[in-house]
């Protein structure tokens, strides 16, 4: 953990547990970070939105810390579907028993929240209109770099657990799942 990183405030953070994450980190650091969390040397990562979606990062606990995003020229609330994919980060089973999400949002959104939460809204995956974006992104980010890395990724998403258990809906072939 002590080699250095191309980012200066790394090298002050991650001895002490602690890291950031975001698109503009190198890819080297980045990497560096994702494998070092997920060996349990750093304890505490803060990220953008972006990592919640779309990098399979399992933690015991979750933090959002605000649920509004900047888009399109102004801040709107995260979708339901954004929300659960933040807070689906924590307690993975193969990591661990349980897991912690906490929601820190405007007081007039807490019951919407609750009731996303407790299972009352039916959430579908959005992905599909987002999939040539997302690897696009993961393309230039070098975070999917070959056809299996895609596939692997795809094989990681809400889409592919919602695509598995309506493949109707999704307009899909179950064995494409």
């Amino acid at each position: 953990m002590t080699s250095a990183f191309t980012n200066g405030i790394l090298n002050e953070t991650v001895p002490l547990g602690i890291a950031y994450h975001h698109a503009g980190l190198s890819s080297s650091d980045r990497s560096r970070v994702e494998t070092l969390f997920m060996s349990g040397s750093i304890q505490i990562l803060c990220s953008t939105s972006t990592l919640g979606i779309g990098v399979n990062l399992p933690a015991y606990a979750v933090i959002i810390k605000g649920t509004k995003g900047y888009a399109e020229g102004d801040y709107t609330e995260y979708s339901s579907t954004e929300i659960m994919q933040f807070i689906g980060r924590a307690g993975r089973p193969q990591f661990g028993p349980h897991g912690k999400a906490v929601i820190l949002t405007e007081t007039s959104m807490v019951n919407h929240y609750r009731s996303i939460v407790s299972g009352h809204e039916v959430l579908e995956s959005r992905l599909t209109k987002e999939i040539p974006r997302a690897i696009m992104s993961g393309l230039f980010t070098r975070q999917l770099e070959a056809d299996r890395d895609v596939a692997a990724w795809l094989g990681f998403t809400f889409l592919s657990v919602r695509a598995s258990k309506d493949p109707e809906k999704y307009a899909l072939n179950v064995g494409c799942v």
